[in-house]
């Protein structure tokens, strides 16, 4: 697909750099397809949090259950 976009110099700049590439068309497709894998990773997270949130015990992050005591 081919797209025109006003993106300004520091940041197609920035890109090039952190995508480590020679081309912006090739950024912006490394930069995008990076945004898309971040948000779905966090669309599974949120779903698995919120699904099993009844499931966990509710002191299953209280840690002073589960400390060795000193005897």
């Amino acid at each position: 697909m081919k797209i025109t976009a006003l993106v300004s110099d520091n940041i197609a700049r920035d890109v090039m750099a952190y995508t480590r590439t020679k081309s912006i068309d090739e950024a912006i497709a490394i930069a995008l397809k990076d945004w898309l894998v971040m948000h779905k990773l966090k669309e599974v997270k949120n779903k698995i949090i919120y699904r099993d949130t009844n499931r966990i015990p509710k002191d299953f992050m209280d840690l002073t259950n589960y400390m060795p005591t000193s005897e």
